[in-house]
C-alpha cells in the first residue's frame, strides 16, 4: 500500500490513538498531498479528514495550500448540510401525519456525527411506509418540491412495476429552479424476498428523534448502511470510503447486538442480500481498518486482491447491468396480463403529454428530448438523468 493510501486510511478515523497520531506525523512529510486530496475527493471525504485532523490537533502537518483546500470543502459541506437540515424540517412539516425514518447520511447528521461539516451528503434520504409513499410525494409536489423523475406516474402498469421492481422514488428537488437539493423517497432497502418484512420491522423498532422524524436502531442502521454500500458496489462497481468509514465508526462507537443482525437478515431467506451486504462490507472494513468483526461474518471476499483506497475504485463487479431487452422481459413477467404489457410499452414509447411537460418543461419538443434520454440511458448506458 502506498504512503498516500496509508495516511488516508488513518485520517478516516475520528479518534486517533497516540500511536496512530505518530504514524500520521511520520507519513505527513513523505506523501504527495495533492494525490491524497485527489483520492479523498473521489471517496467524498475531504471534509471528513479535515474535521478529524482538526479534532485530533493535527492541522499543522498540512501544507498551507492543502489546509486551505480541505477547509474550504469542509465549510461548503457545513453550509450545504445546514440547508439540508432545514429542508428535512420542511418535509417533516409538510408530512406531519406521516412517520418518516431518516436514512443513510441524513440520519447520520442527526444521530451520529457531532459536526455538520463531517459528513458529505449528496441528497436527503427518507424511508416511509409503502402505503404512505404517494401521499408524501403529493404533499411535497403540492408545495415547493418539484418532480424530476418518477416513471411510475406514467400509467397503472408503471406503478405495478415500481411496487415490485424498485425501492425508491428519485429526484424531487426544492425551489423554483433545479438547485441540486434533492430528496429520495425510499419504501424498502432492497428488491427481493423479505424486503417488505424488513421495512415493516424497521418501522416497528425505529427511534423517535423529534416530531414525526425517526432513525434506525443500531442494528438496523448497520444493516442499512452495509446494504447501501453493497448496492453501490454491485450497481456501480465501486466502494466509497465515505460509506465504509460510516460503518466502521458506527460499529466502533455504538453497542451492536450482532445476533439480532443475524436474525434480521433471515427475513430475506437463506440467500438474503442483506447478509451478503453485511458480510462484504464488514470484511472490507476489517481489511482496511483492522477492525475486529464477529466470526460468523468472516469470509475471504476478494481472493487475491489487496484492498486499498485505490483498489476500492476498481473492484470486480459481481452482477452486470441488465440490457434494455432483459429489463423489458422482466417487467413483462411482473405485469403478466397482455393488456398491462401493451399499456406499459405504449407509455414507454409515447408517454402522456402532461407527464412529458412535467419532465421537460423547458423543452419545445419534449417527446424528442425523452426519446433521446431513453436511447442514451438504456441503449448506450449513459449515466444521465431526465433534463440532464
Amino acid at each position: 500500500m502506498h504512503s498516500e493510501e496509508e495516511i488516508l486510511l488513518l485520517l478516516c478515523r475520528q479518534n486517533l490513538s497516540d500511536e496512530q497520531q505518530l504514524q500520521v506525523k511520520d507519513l505527513a512529510s513523505k506523501v504527495n498531498w495533492a494525490f491524497v486530496c485527489k483520492l479523498a475527493s473521489v471517496h467524498k471525504i475531504e471534509n471528513y479528514i479535515y474535521n478529524n485532523l482538526r479534532n485530533n490537533g493535527l492541522l499543522s502537518i498540512l501544507p498551507n495550500n492543502i489546509e486551505k483546500r480541505l477547509k474550504s470543502v469542509y465549510y461548503q459541506v457545513s453550509i450545504r448540510n445546514t440547508q439540508f437540515k432545514s429542508l428535512i424540517e420542511n418535509i417533516s412539516n409538510l408530512c406531519y401525519s406521516t412517520k418518516i425514518i431518516l436514512v443513510k447520511g441524513s440520519s447520520l447528521i442527526y444521530d451520529f456525527y457531532q459536526d455538520l461539516g463531517a459528513r458529505h451528503l449528496a441528497d436527503i434520504d427518507i424511508l416511509v411506509q409503502k402505503q404512505d409513499r404517494d401521499t408524501v410525494w403529493n404533499a411535497l409536489t403540492s408545495s415547493n418540491w418539484h418532480s424530476d423523475n418518477w416513471p411510475g406516474l406514467k400509467s397503472k402498469a408503471h406503478n405495478i412495476i415500481n411496487d415490485e421492481c424498485y425501492k425508491t422514488m428519485h429526484y424531487l428537488y426544492y425551489g423554483e429552479a433545479e438547485n441540486s437539493q434533492f430528496v429520495d423517497i425510499h419504501w424498502k432497502f432492497y428488491v427481493g424476498e423479505g424486503a417488505d418484512n424488513v421495512a415493516s420491522y424497521a418501522f416497528e423498532t425505529a427511534k423517535k428523534i423529534q416530531n414525526n422524524l425517526y432513525v434506525h436502531t443500531n442494528e438496523m442502521q448497520v444493516i442499512h448502511l452495509c446494504t447501501n454500500n453493497y448496492l453501490d458496489y454491485k450497481q456501480g462497481g465501486v466502494m466509497y470510503l465515505r460509506n465504509l468509514s460510516d460503518i466502521n465508526e458506527f460499529i466502533l462507537s455504538r453497542k451492536i447486538n450482532w445476533n439480532r443482525i443475524e436474525q434480521i437478515c433471515k427475513f430475506g431467506g437463506s440467500d438474503s442480500i442483506m447478509r451478503e451486504a453485511v458480510v462484504y462490507s464488514l470484511n472490507v472494513i476489517e481489511s482496511l481498518f483492522e477492525t475486529a468483526i464477529p466470526v460468523q461474518f468472516k469470509q475471504q471476499i476478494f481472493e487475491g486482491i489487496d484492498i486499498t483506497p485505490t483498489s476500492l475504485l476498481q473492484l470486480p463487479v459481481t452482477i452486470l447491468k441488465k440490457s434494455a431487452l432483459q429489463s423489458i422481459k422482466e417487467k413483462a413477467n411482473v405485469l403478466g396480463k397482455p393488456s398491462l404489457i401493451l399499456l406499459f410499452l405504449l407509455k414507454e414509447v409515447i408517454p402522456d403529454h402532461k407527464w412529458l411537460k412535467g419532465m421537460y418543461h423547458d423543452s419545445h419538443a419534449p417527446l424528442l428530448s425523452y426519446w433521446s434520454y431513453m436511447v442514451r440511458r438504456h441503449l448506450l448506458h449513459k449515466n444521465i438523468r431526465y433534463n440532464g
